[in-house]
């Protein structure tokens, strides 16, 4: 039996970081445009997927200071 699974899109990052998501899609839209782009998926152990997930979400540093307090990572 596959165990539910939960999708998300939020701007807040303290909802996927702090809730251990297992993938993280970042998405980017430029400007006038209707598309996004991927910017990096991933866990949020990889070490890319956390530069990316700091730089575009809001409240990304409290949110990884926090995960990095709780899990040591």
């Amino acid at each position: 039996m596959t165990p539910p699974q939960i999708i998300v899109a939020t701007h807040n990052a303290n909802i996927p970081v702090n809730g251990d998501a297992q993938l993280m899609v970042a998405l980017a839209v430029a400007e006038g445009e209707r598309l996004g782009t991927v910017l990096g998926h991933g866990s949020i152990d990889r070490p890319g997927v956390k530069e990316t997930v700091s730089v575009i979400m809001e409240g990304s540093a409290e949110a990884l200071r926090s995960r990095r307090e709780r899990y040591g990572y």
